[in-house]
């Protein structure tokens, strides 16, 4: 779910949303900044220099509405199911600049998953840094549960100056769906430091059950041996000592 490193396949200019592939849909956003490729491939420049990015795909048989926002690397949407909505942030906050966590609407039923280039004991690093403090806090205010095992770390090669055996991606979950969810770190994909995560999130989209009224059949009703019992179960009045009325 954490994509904000994609894959080296580059799908097409995604900035109007015009591609549809294997019953999945990109929502209309601007799904790179400038409708530009990764960071990571080699066409993709601006004025302003490489730039990151992140894209939401949603099935078709999903119905989905944007969550407006004024950042081009972080992307919201609300899940709409029928008897409950999840929200999904995905961001990535690039190094050096101010992140937009406080910005996000965080709901009831709300996952945030992302690179967000953040250091700290708590997801697996030795140290801790500004960033690191920040995003705690940030978790610990919107009162989230981090998904993540401590897992990250390196390993040197021949091939490569290094290679990761986790992923630095995040994931952030609320109480009422944390425990519904799990996460799986799969395969390494072949030009990216980033390993994909896989989130499942168990979900109940029947109503509860609920004790249902009985539904009386008055015309086989035995009104003879209804009168009959009334007469004989009812409590004897006094009308001359007690108000009846």
């Amino acid at each position: 779910m954490a994509l904000a490193d994609w894959p080296p396949v580059w799908p097409g200019d995604l900035a109007d949303t015009s591609w549809n592939k294997s019953e999945q849909k990109a929502l209309p956003w601007e799904a790179f900044p400038r409708g530009g490729p990764p960071r990571n491939d080699p066409t993709h420049c601006s004025v302003d220099g490489p730039k990151g990015g992140v894209i939401t795909l949603v099935n078709n048989d999903i119905t989905a509405s944007e969550i407006k926002g004024d950042r081009s690397e972080m992307i919201g949407r609300e899940l709409l199911f029928k008897y409950k909505n999840i929200t999904i942030y995905n961001c990535y906050c690039p190094p050096g600049k101010d992140h937009a966590l406080h910005s996000m609407n965080i709901g009831d039923q709300c996952i945030v998953v992302g690179d967000l280039n953040s250091h700290s004991p708590s997801w697996g690093d030795e140290n801790q840094d500004a960033r690191g403090e920040e995003v705690e806090d940030w978790q610990t205010n919107m009162s989230l549960l981090l998904l993540n095992s401590p897992t990250f770390y390196m390993n040197f090669n021949y091939l490569r100056s290094w290679t990761t055996n986790s992923t630095p991606d995040l994931a952030f979950a609320t109480e009422a769906i944390a425990f519904k969810t799990t996460r799986q770190v799969m395969d390494q994909l072949r030009g990216s430091d980033h390993k994909p995560v896989l989130m499942r999130v168990e979900m109940n989209t029947t109503r509860n059950a609920t004790s249902a009224l009985p539904n009386w059949n008055y015309k086989k009703a035995n009104w003879d041996h209804f009168t009959a019992l009334t007469d004989k179960l009812a409590v004897p009045i006094n009308a001359r000592s007690k108000n009846t009325n």
